[in-house]
């Protein structure tokens, strides 16, 4: 499992019990007693699920979860409670908490309600990182296409700059001047050209 979790719940036996009895189940589990100390471990250290006591002193659980997703939170959340409340559940649900569990709940269902919390947790993170595989394969295909083009009329541009040079060896002494002008030109042309090969062989 090795998920890292934030654990808040103002009864700090119950925590520590709590706590103990995850991290023989391989979660990581950290512990905060109010919403502050849970804002500012979260910020510290990003946790993969939350499980938020909804009855806090000061923020509510409620409160706390706003603010967790106000900050980017991008893990899952489990609103916990000593008793049921339709409410909270719905205040809580439409912020994006994955569950709402009783305290009372049987061990093995905590476990099993976080495990799949994580599960989703994963499918998420994975299904966004195909997301962004998939756009830079876009860029990559756009480039591609744009550097096909581009090195083209590049290709004949330089071609045809040193052609011009060899034309320049045919002139008249009479016009070594205007030779020279040519000749120039024609060089920095053939210099620019070599310059855009280098950037569309970069991008």
């Amino acid at each position: 499992m090795c998920s890292s979790d934030l654990l808040v719940d103002d009864e700090p036996l119950y925590a520590a019990l709590l706590a103990q009895r995850l991290s023989g189940r391989d979660f990581a589990v950290t512990v905060a007693a109010d919403g502050d100390e849970a804002l500012r471990a979260a910020a510290s250290s990003p946790p993969d699920l939350v499980l938020l006591d909804v009855n806090l002193p000061g923020k509510s659980g409620v409160e706390v979860l706003a603010e967790l997703k106000r900050a980017g939170f991008a893990g899952e959340a489990l609103m916990l409670t000593g008793q049921a409340g339709v409410e909270t559940a719905v205040a809580g649900m439409k912020l994006g908490a994955a569950d709402y569990l009783l305290k009372s709940l049987d061990f093995d269902e905590l476990v099993a309600a976080l495990t799949r919390a994580y599960g989703r947790k994963l499918r998420r993170a994975e299904s966004a990182r195909l997301i962004e595989v998939e756009r830079l394969a876009g860029l990559g295909r756009v480039a591609e296409g744009a550097a096909h083009e581009i090195n083209n009329p590049v290709a004949i541009m330089t071609t045809m700059a040193g052609w011009i040079e060899d034309l320049c060896d045919d002139l008249p002494e009479s016009a070594a001047e205007t030779t020279a002008e040519i000749r120039q030109s024609a060089r920095q042309i053939a210099a620019q050209g070599i310059r855009i090969k280098a950037v569309m062989l970069n991008l």
